[in-house]
Formats: structure tokens, C-alpha cells, sequence
């Protein structure tokens, strides 16, 4: 599980991307932008987050995570049969 800001190029994440592979990216944002995080997730991360989501409800992150995980393990496992 990797945490990335979002100050990175889209060309890096992307470079990001091929380097964990199926390991899930949740990115941690400074501000809420719709347009950012769709461009994430279009991009393969697994959520976008920003630091007043995390502010006001600091389980946001922790969801996030299990959330991903569980995503990947799915996957994993249809992929499996």
C-alpha cells in the first residue's frame, strides 16, 4: 500500500503505478479537487483522500485502506479461478 501526493506529475504516478504493480495507491490530497481525484482513480489509484476529509472524520483513511485491500484481494482471488 502506497500513500502519494498529489503534487507528483501524472507521468510519475503512472510510473508509480507500474512499479507496485496490484498493490493499491491511496492518494493523500492538501485540497478537495473533483477533478484531480477523478484523474487518480481513472489512473489506478485505489482512493483519493484529502486532509479535511481526514480532519473531520479520521477513520476516512483507515476505511480507505481496508477497503482497498479488500478490493485487492477479491481481484486477486477472481483472478485465481
Amino acid at each position: 500500500l502506497v500513500l502519494v501526493g498529489t503534487a507528483l506529475p501524472r507521468e510519475v504516478f503512472r510510473q508509480i503505478g507500474k512499479i507496485v504493480g496490484d498493490i493499491p495507491v491511496i492518494v493523500f490530497t492538501e485540497h478537495e479537487d473533483h477533478e484531480l481525484a477523478l484523474l487518480v482513480v481513472g489512473e489506478g489509484a485505489a482512493d483519493n483522500i484529502t486532509r479535511g476529509q481526514f480532519s473531520t472524520d479520521p477513520n476516512k483513511l483507515r476505511d480507505a485502506i481496508e477497503f482497498a485491500l479488500a478490493r485487492t484481494k477479491i481481484s486477486r482471488r477472481s483472478h485465481d479461478q
